[in-house]
């Protein structure tokens, strides 16, 4: 029979660290008060997975891993839509797990090395997850999942190489094998976060070997722009290093970049914008509400951020504060047509 300790003084213990356990049990010299339950040697062998590593914390050795979480996917399992988390070593990819495949590792893990401090691991939420809510366990996952994978004893075990699809069905195996890495499929699909001209974001679900235009159409189809109007639309790159705003080629990936351009300290950026040189079809696109919304959006977004010279232009500017409607901002007259000169022009430098 083995004894395992539930609670120490009335704290529930299980599944921590062994130093975690230990500083409960001396920060009371004078009480200790322990619930311990006894199982026989199977079951205490499925609790721990297998037996129990005995490494003091400061023979644990780092070093240095590559390892990534730069996409989510989408897929429908009976009737419901579940999120994958898309992981990837040295911008190759692995595989895909959901949240429960890292919650089993992480439960694992903690048994196993039960004398690691693990970092921190997001907790289950019981109602479905925002979109900001995703997007925040997609990077505590990822943080997760990079700190644990830094660590060699913890990186080269079994359970991590089988979670990451290295495994070579050898359990005895001391370090892991990284040379199948990149002759994987790449999931299906994969989604994509874009920011519209007054900051907010939409985040479209495509297939992994998109190219831009059908990034584009996905955008408008989501903010409901129609097909024929997508044209005059396209999506810029530009990173935390490099502000500067380059359209994407037609001929580009959009998730390849992604995943080319992703590291842990930043990544691309994607903005959807206005892509037309013409007053006269712009005024014409915006009859369409959804279009004047993005072409208002990005008039205003252009004036705060001085993308054309205002001087001499104080009383025009001026006037502006007094219009109450999009449409009334983007009519016909002297403002919007300075306005839209000016935004060509500096387009078209």
């Amino acid at each position: 029979m083995g004894d395992r300790i539930l609670e120490v003084n009335g704290i529930n213990v299980e599944g921590e660290s062994h130093s975690k356990v230990i500083e409960l049990i001396k920060s009371n010299p004078n009480k200790l008060r322990m619930n311990l339950m006894s199982v026989p040697p199977k079951e205490n062998e499925r609790l721990d997975g297998e037996s129990v590593s005995y490494c003091s914390e400061d023979e644990f050795e780092l070093h240095k891993v590559d390892v990534t979480i730069p996409s989510m996917s989408q897929k429908e399992e009976t009737g419901k839509i579940v999120v994958y988390y898309n992981v990837y070593i040295d911008g190759k990819f692995l595989c895909s797990h959901r949240y429960k495949a890292f919650h089993d590792l992480q439960v694992d893990l903690r048994n196993k090395f039960f004398q690691f401090e693990f970092p921190k691991f997001p907790g289950k939420w019981p109602f479905q997850l925002s979109q900001s809510q995703l997007e925040k366990r997609h990077k505590e996952l990822e943080q997760w999942l990079i700190q644990v994978c830094s660590v060699a004893q913890l990186f080269n075990h079994f359970y991590i190489q089988d979670f990451l699809g290295l495994v070579n069905n050898d359990k005895n195996t001391e370090k892991a094998d990284i040379s199948s890495v990149g002759s994987k499929s790449e999931p299906d699909n994969a989604d994509i976060k874009v920011i519209l001209p007054d900051k907010s974001s939409v985040c479209v679900n495509i297939p992994t070997e998109s190219y831009v235009k059908q990034l584009i159409e996905a955008i408008c189809d989501k903010i409901n722009i129609t097909l024929e109007n997508s044209r005059y639309f396209t999506v810029f790159k530009s990173s935390e290093t490099d502000a500067f705003e380059v359209p994407l080629s037609l001929s580009e990936k959009p998730l390849e970049l992604h995943v080319q351009n992703y590291n842990e300290s930043g990544t691309l950026k994607f903005t959807f914008k206005k892509f037309i040189f013409s007053s006269k079809v712009e005024n014409e696109i915006a009859e369409d509400s959804a279009c004047l919304n993005i072409l208002y959006q990005q008039a205003v977004e252009d004036l705060i951020n001085k993308k054309f010279d205002t001087t001499g232009k104080e009383i025009e500017l001026k006037r502006t504060q007094h219009i109450s409607t999009q449409r009334e901002f983007f009519g016909s007259g002297p403002i919007v047509s300075w306005l839209q000169h000016s935004c060509v022009s500096s387009l078209r430098l």
